[in-house]
């Protein structure tokens, strides 16, 4: 449930739209513009910077542009298996470009995004706030021992391609070792895009689930074998919210510190023997861990933050305007 939310306007979107421009949406926002007084402009994901880039420069109202990855990049990532991604990819690094170095603030999810867009733009105009979670629906439940079978969790989406990388590494590698120590463990695939049937008597497919958090308490071990991604692993934030002693590749938690007891970077070939010694000893979740990640990676935390700036700032953010009429 949205709190302190005006209003809201809704209407059709095409998701071919989203790679290139929305007619509809820019409309609806220039409406809004017209009739009503604004202090920020915030412009979520991707390519939405170009709805600020027009609107901020019309109205002379700063705004703020929230990335969730270095989109130029990520779409050079893609463009290996999607070439069509390559058509796209100039109009990309443009947008993201001009976003940046326009925008009165720039969030990034991560030091590292933040470091590379220092060089568009002053390191004052940038802050970190990474993808969150809300500790009202992903928090430990109370401890108990190790069940029998055990249950073993990775999550994504199986139309990406990293996600696919994953589950053919699950499959040839690190499966059939676990199940030969346990032979009753099951592991259980969460994302939309399932295969019509499971080829393994240990191996279950849920496709898109409505209680994720549920499900995800209710593991005992979660993955990430992950050899490739981009952005931010919000699935790594969120199991560890919910406690769960979670196994991943440098790459799977990639830009998520380290010092949490629940995080354990190994490398595929150890992945087996680190998930048999959880599920024979069991996990009691940290309360150091829980503490940090509130701190650190809680919605409140990082609006808090966020909140913080945009108050301090709000004398710049006067001259801004004036200096834009």
């Amino acid at each position: 449930m949205l709190l302190d939310v005006r209003s809201a306007v809704s209407f059709a979107f095409k998701l071919s739209r989203y790679f290139l421009f929305c007619p509809e949406l820019y409309r609806k926002a220039l409406e809004l513009c017209r009739f009503n007084r604004y202090d920020y402009i915030l412009c979520d994901y991707g390519l939405s910077g170009v709805y600020g880039l027009l609107l901020s420069r019309r109205f002379g109202v700063p705004f703020i542009y929230c990335s969730h990855n270095l989109e130029h990049r990520m779409y050079w990532g893609k463009s290996k298996k999607d070439y069509r991604r390559l058509v796209f990819l100039p109009y990309v690094y443009l947008i993201e470009r001009l976003s940046v170095r326009n925008a009165w603030l720039t969030v990034a999810i991560s030091r590292d995004d933040a470091k590379f867009y220092r060089s568009w733009t002053r390191a004052e105009r940038i802050m970190v706030i990474p993808q969150g979670f809300d500790p009202y629906v992903f928090y430990p439940k109370p401890a108990e021992a190790p069940r029998i079978p055990g249950t073993v969790l990775f999550c994504g989406n199986l139309k990406l391609g990293p996600n696919q990388q994953a589950l053919s590494i699950i499959l040839e590698h690190i499966l059939p070792r676990v199940v030969r120590s346990h032979p009753d463990v099951l592991f259980k695939i969460v994302g939309a895009n399932p295969p019509s049937a499971s080829s393994h008597a240990n191996l279950e497919f849920t496709g898109f689930v409505e209680d994720y958090p549920g499900m995800l308490r209710e593991a005992d071990v979660v993955i990430s074998p992950l050899k490739q991604g981009w952005g931010f692993p919000t699935k790594i934030v969120e199991a560890l919210a919910s406690g769960k002693p979670t196994v991943a590749t440098r790459i799977g938690a990639r830009t998520i510190e380290t010092d949490f007891a629940a995080l354990m970077i190994r490398t595929i070939e150890q992945f087996p023997d680190t998930i048999c010694q959880i599920l024979d000893k069991g996990f009691v979740p940290s309360k150091d861990d829980v503490i940090k990640l509130r701190n650190r990676y809680s919605w409140s935390a990082n609006l808090e933050r966020l909140i913080r700036f945009m108050n301090r700032t709000q004398q710049e953010r006067v001259e801004y305007e004036q200096e834009n009429r």
